[in-house]
């Protein structure tokens, strides 16, 4: 009888231990699959690069899917949440084993659908904010490179310091006799007559600024915002080399634009505008300075 009782107390304690187990490696694993044995030329769906948001509509992106989604062979639950729209912000996924697959959830839980998955190391842009699953913040975000877009806990995401330049490092634009910069002054008094709702996002003000997006298909290689306070941000737009052909100059091999924007009653207006420039061989400069090339 009491070889009997000891026996039975002996396989409690097993259950028991066994069940701590599957906890914890829940715990651990939840929003991460197995090491992947696949080389970085093997990671065609992840969203690894180094190339920024340029989406025509920036002030439309992020929009989460409706929680009714039908769940998944029974298991995949829907949260209902609040998401906060925030200026885009440069980061990058983190991850103790560099070959796991980071997951992209369809909302901020752990039990929504996994759409993609990424990698350390993979640039992304921040582009809302909500509170999730077990109160954890969660960030919804794009793929710099494969514009993929989606929701990774906070622990997954490191936010990326972005180099501000000096302004005396670009040719400043004239704000009032450039006629580019004219055409664009019109046409951003017109949308603020009927409150059009690119007017409320930093970027795609700077966007709409530079002549995104334009007939010629031609996108800027890289956009960062800078944000100083909820009032005064820096938008760097980025162009070349790596661009296609359509999109290159006669003479600038690549280009940055620093855009300069102040709030005014939820408008962004612009202060400042400079550039600099890289020009190709025999037009000018070969590094960038703030000069044109010929």
């Amino acid at each position: 009888m009491k070889r009997n009782q000891r026996l039975s107390f002996v396989l409690l304690l097993c259950l028991f231990g066994l069940g701590l187990s599957i906890q914890a490696c829940q715990q651990t694993s939840a929003d991460t699959n197995s090491p992947s044995t696949e080389t970085p030329a093997d990671r065609q769906q992840s969203g690894a690069g180094q190339s920024g948001p340029f989406s025509q509509e920036l002030d439309k992106i992020g929009k989460p899917e409706s929680s009714s989604s039908s769940p998944d062979e029974g298991e995949i639950r829907e949260v209902t949440y609040i998401a906060e729209k925030i200026t885009p912000v440069p980061a990058q996924l983190v991850s103790k084993d560099p070959n796991s697959r980071i997951n992209v959830r369809s909302q901020p839980s752990t039990r929504s659908k996994a759409k993609h998955f990424g990698y350390k190391g993979d640039a992304v842009t921040l582009l809302q904010k909500a509170k999730g699953e077990g109160e954890a913040i969660w960030y919804y975000l794009r793929f710099n490179q494969s514009q993929a877009e989606g929701w990774i806990r906070k622990d997954f995401i490191s936010l990326t310091s972005s180099k501000l330049n000096p302004k005396q490092q670009y040719l400043p634009f004239n704000l009032k006799t450039d006629p580019w910069i004219s055409s664009f002054n019109q046409s951003y008094k017109a949308a603020k007559q009927t409150n059009e709702p690119w007017l409320f996002n930093a970027p795609t003000v700077a966007l709409k600024l530079l002549g995104y997006p334009n007939t010629d298909g031609c996108k800027p290689t890289n956009v960062s915002t800078i944000e100083h306070s909820p009032s005064k941000v820096t938008v760097i737009v980025s162009n070349g080399p790596e661009q296609v052909l359509p999109c290159a100059g006669d003479s600038v091999l690549a280009s940055e634009t620093r855009v300069d924007l102040v709030k005014q009653k939820r408008i962004w207006a612009i202060e400042w505008v400079g550039g600099r420039y890289r020009c190709h061989q025999g037009r000018g400069q070969q590094e960038f300075a703030p000069a044109r090339c010929n």
